[in-house]
């Protein structure tokens, strides 16, 4: 069997890709089963429901609708143990308009600043400049630069410094 799989927002097809992986072609040979894993990555409370639509060239089922439901509510930041290392985990979803998420984590209290740039290396937009706690952490970019104004459509940059620590990740913008 040849097919397609397909999955909506905020579910993906498995929980390690950035950008999560929502469209995936496959071949089956007759008589052979596939199992999927199902990651949940919502952004925001709410309550989240969708298909996982399976297309195939099955002349008794080309087209199956698998409903899917999830709820989140918002958590704490902090959590009971301290992550191992500082990092920059990155951004869900990317690809986004006009809102995504920034995940870091910090091993220890520490200043922490996270800038947006441009591709031209001009800073858009300064998402986080103070003292934090260590933990993991999110914070939240909806698209606007520092003076309320959307930004256009592109790739941008997004730096995190934190004491000795530095790195730079790519999200983008599309709309």
């Amino acid at each position: 069997m040849i097919g397609t799989l397909q999955i909506p927002s905020p579910y993906s097809l498995d929980q390690e890709s950035d950008p999560p992986l929502r469209f995936m072609n496959y071949v089956l040979p007759a008589g052979e089963s596939m199992d999927l894993n199902i990651a949940f990555r919502p952004t925001e409370e709410g309550v989240f429901a969708g298909y996982l639509i399976v297309v195939s060239d099955d002349p008794n089922a080309s087209s199956v609708n698998i409903p899917l439901m999830g709820s989140a509510t918002p958590v704490s930041n902090q959590d009971n143990h301290s992550p191992a290392v500082t990092a920059l985990q990155g951004n869900y979803p990317n690809p986004f308009n006009p809102n995504t998420t920034v995940r870091f984590a910090l091993k220890e209290s520490a200043h922490v600043k996270i800038e947006v740039f441009n591709i031209l290396g001009q800073k858009v937009k300064t998402l986080v400049n103070n003292q934090m706690n260590s933990g993991n952490h999110n914070v939240a970019w909806n698209g606007l630069d520092d003076n309320k104004r959307p930004v256009a459509s592109g790739v941008y940059f997004y730096k995190m410094q934190s004491g000795d620590y530095s790195n730079t990740r790519k999200m983008i913008l599309m709309k």
